[in-house]
């Protein structure tokens, strides 16, 4: 799968739920996908702080922002981690906003949920990470460890 058709799915499947208490089962040709829920905190954490998928998984990710601020959630490899990092220094909010779904993720409002659609197509190490300012330094974010096909 591309590059190019993670981003498709990404963006079909980018659903923002303010009101959501929790997700409700979610089938896509005819198999339900996996959920896997996280939640952001005002400490700039993710809970849990790490899963595990496989190597040409396609997940769910339903996130709980029970946070007073404006979180991201963006996932790529540490080196995409960096790049959005160094893209997003210096903008100002409303810069930031036109951003917010540049890339694998969403922004979620304070007290608010969100969810999006990512397949695993290679299997390593990915990072889901928040950057508004300050938080990635500070170490919001999950890692997300992909095993191999066996």
């Amino acid at each position: 799968m591309t590059r190019q058709s993670l981003g498709m799915i990404a963006a079909v499947g980018l659903i923002l739920t303010a009101c959501s208490p929790g997700p409700s089962p979610l089938i896509i040709d005819g198999r339900e996908i996996r959920t896997v829920e996280l939640t952001m905190t005002d400490e700039m954490r993710f809970e849990p702080e790490s899963v595990e998928v496989s190597q040409g998984e396609t997940v769910r990710f339903f996130i709980h922002n029970v946070s007073s601020l404006v979180h991201e959630a963006y996932i790529g490899t540490s080196e995409e981690q960096e790049l959005r990092e160094q893209a997003l220094a210096g903008l100002s909010a409303d810069q930031r906003q036109e951003t917010s779904h540049y890339g694998y993720g969403i922004q979620i409002e304070p007290f608010g949920n969100g969810e999006f659609i990512y397949h695993f197509a290679e299997a390593g190490e990915f990072i889901m990470g928040c950057h508004e300012p300050g938080h990635y330094a500070a170490g919001h974010r999950v890692t997300i460890q992909v095993s191999a096909r066996g």
